[in-house]
């Protein structure tokens, strides 16, 4: 048994932009003990919008990719095991600096910089179910972010770098 879905968002945010949002899923029952699911998602801004203290806002051409891979294996009855891999990357271009006054108004102010964004989540998860209601969970997971703050790389190198950087993560540990 399996299942698509997909959905689509789209409107208008921040001070003068149009926004999107993209997300579509597999799903997919191999048997009784094996369920696998694949989810990928975009969303695109043409001004959105960062408030930050003192009344500053930033405003950015803001993008954002993800992945999600689950699969969960059914051992017997009461194990399970499930293992999920999850990436987003995301990139920004600063459009604009805002002060807001006490009045309300946003006066524009000196800019700020460009960013982007990467981060990785893996998660290792066994389950051990008493009953039906009572369960037994022992997880592992690890994950991190890198920022640049020069936005200068690709979507693709942002995965590229992110993924190489866990690697040596890794590596060095072992």
């Amino acid at each position: 048994m399996g299942k698509f879905d997909f959905q689509f968002e789209l409107g208008t945010e921040g001070f003068s932009g149009r926004f999107y949002n993209i997300q579509s899923s597999i799903e997919q029952q191999f048997n009784d003990n094996l369920y696998v699911s694949f989810t990928m998602s975009q969303y695109n801004s043409d001004s959105w919008l960062e408030w930050d203290e003192g009344n500053i806002i930033d405003e950015f051409d803001f993008t954002e990719q993800g992945f999600e891979i689950s699969v969960n294996y059914q051992i017997t009855d009461n194990h399970e095991i499930r293992i999920k891999l999850e990436s987003l990357i995301g990139k920004a271009k600063h459009l604009a600096n805002y002060q807001v006054d006490s009045n309300g108004k946003a006066i524009q102010t000196n800019e700020s910089g460009d960013f982007s964004f990467a981060e990785n989540e893996f998660q290792l998860r066994y389950k051990y179910s008493f009953s039906k209601l009572t369960a037994f969970y022992l997880s592992y997971g690890f994950g991190g972010e890198f920022e640049d703050e020069i936005a200068k790389f690709g979507k693709r190198n942002l995965y590229k770098k992110r993924l190489n950087q866990k690697k040596h993560i890794i590596s060095s540990r072992s």
